[in-house]
């Protein structure tokens, strides 16, 4: 595959061996550290990232301008993550089935979202003021 995202889960997924690296893997924003290449991948300035070249996207976080073909700046966002288990789908009842999420835009190795430090103007009556959630275990019902 020749996506950023499709290589971060390639290089990741031998690491991912428990609950705290798949939900480090599943909420990966790279860009922020300087030190990976795909979130520079088809950037054509050198030292441009772009923060849509990750698992879990942040384009509020993109520079307005960027010679990075993924993603500008903008609202388009990962916007929450979920996962189960197999053992869990087999331990439950079809209605019930548990899995763990995590809502709002990542927070791992990159800054909490919140509307008081966006530049994102969009109406956000009735949401969170700040997206600073851990993840939880629910289940479907």
């Amino acid at each position: 595959m020749n996506t950023s995202r499709a290589r971060i889960f390639d290089r990741g997924a031998p690491s991912v061996v428990d609950d705290a690296s798949l939900e480090a893997m599943i909420r990966y924003n790279g860009a922020a550290s300087g030190n990976d290449p795909l979130a520079s991948l088809f950037c054509t300035n050198p030292g441009d990232v772009s923060y849509s070249n990750a698992i879990s996207d942040r384009s509020d976080l993109n520079a307005k301008k960027s010679s990075c073909f993924a993603g500008g700046h903008g609202d388009s966002s990962g916007i929450d993550a979920k996962y189960t288990r197999a053992s869990w789908i087999k331990a439950s009842r079809p209605q019930e089935v548990p899995f763990m999420m995590q809502s709002g835009p990542t927070n791992y190795n990159t800054p909490t979202f919140s509307w008081a430090n966006t530049t994102i103007k969009a109406d956000h009556a009735g949401l969170p003021e700040t997206y600073d959630f851990a993840f939880m275990k629910t289940a479907w019902t």
